[in-house]
């Protein structure tokens, strides 16, 4: 699995951009000479996947999409922050102590720099540019990303089935 700017053991870079990421996916598969594959990603991994395909579509024969960070005209970004938190409390303590290592132990400034991307206008891209066959994946008790906003997303997308997993948040 490649390693993200910023990430791993990568060079610590505060400027994260999606674009980037997607080309450096997009590099690795032609690399590898897997181009064009299934790209599959889970929530960031899910954007970057997605502008993979946007910018780079002969490297992606399909996607799948889990918990992407999709969002209808509502609530403002930042109003994700309080079901972010309130999801990580409600998670067994496993799970929880599990997200909060893999958190710590990435560099602050590239996670600032991610999440800032992920809220900037724009960071979503138009589904309708989203050509390849896709299967979106979603929770049906997610508190973060609603349903609605996954299904709204995934219906807009001309190729893309949606799986609400009915007992997943």
């Amino acid at each position: 699995v490649p390693e993200l700017p910023g990430f791993g053991r990568r060079p610590l870079d505060p400027r994260f951009r999606l674009a980037e990421a997607a080309d450096v996916i997009a590099r690795w598969l032609e690399r590898l000479g897997a181009a064009p594959a299934a790209v599959a990603g889970h929530s960031l991994g899910a954007l970057v996947a997605m502008w993979t395909a946007v910018r780079r579509p002969e490297a992606v024969a399909r996607l799948v999409l889990v918990a992407p960070p999709v969002r209808t005209a509502g609530p403002r970004p930042h109003h994700h922050a309080l079901p972010m938190l309130r999801t990580l409390a409600a998670a067994p303590p496993a799970a929880a102590a599990a997200i909060v290592r893999d958190v710590a132990g990435r560099p602050a400034p590239a996670l600032l720099a991610a999440a800032d991307e992920i809220l900037a206008a724009g960071a979503v891209p138009d589904p309708a540019s989203i050509a390849h066959p896709a299967l979106l994946v979603q929770g049906a008790r997610d508190r973060v990303v609603s349903p609605r906003a996954a299904a709204e997303f995934a219906w807009a997308m001309p190729r893309c089935r949606l799986v609400l997993l009915p007992r997943a948040g």
